[in-house]
């Protein structure tokens, strides 16, 4: 080697090893990465006569959604869907990817991950637990990898996707300030 490629080596290292030395924080949120994410939500909440609140809007204003890894919020938007005549309000929103570290991986290709939603709902604080499958279909290229929320759990109860949905659909009862899962 001659000197100018030493030289440019070393700055090469130095460089490296200075931006890798001032990140700010190693434990940051890093969501696991793949070419297809199926990670929708919608999320009806309803009285128990089965009225729904998402009509509301000084209800809907007091609607806030975090990620409890990354500690932001989650943005939604309220849908009413018609299926043959029934019409129902939902807010539809993306459920946060776990952070690399929370996925177990069963082998090179394939891991289940959890992540945490906290539902802020006038003032009352839903956990919602949100199990997720990461598959590689390419072993080869590791291309066509997939993220899909499978299941969502709220105080005991579960709802697991159906048929591939894009959406689950889960149904929350506000009975005298105390919710539940439907």
């Amino acid at each position: 080697m001659n000197i100018l490629t030493c030289i440019k080596f070393t700055f090469y290292s130095l460089g490296i090893l200075f931006i890798t030395s001032c990140s700010e924080d190693n434990d940051a949120y890093t969501p696991l990465s793949a070419s297809t994410k199926i990670t929708g939500l919608l999320v009806s909440i309803e009285s128990v006569k089965n009225e729904s609140l998402l009509s509301d809007k000084d209800f809907i204003g007091n609607i806030y959604i975090v990620g409890d890894q990354s500690n932001k919020p989650i943005l939604f938007t309220v849908k009413k869907i018609v299926d043959g005549s029934d019409e129902k309000d939902f807010i539809s929103f993306n459920a946060e990817i776990p952070d690399v570290r929370n996925f177990k991986f069963k082998s090179t290709f394939e891991a289940d991950g959890q992540s945490i939603i906290t539902l802020n709902i006038n003032k009352q604080e839903l956990k919602l637990q949100c199990h997720f499958r990461y598959i590689c279909t390419d072993p080869e290229t590791y291309g066509n990898n997939s993220i899909t929320l499978e299941k969502i759990e709220y105080n005991g109860r579960s709802v697991i996707r159906e048929n591939n949905l894009i959406n689950s659909d889960i149904v929350l009862s506000l009975d005298e300030n105390i919710f539940s899962l439907r």
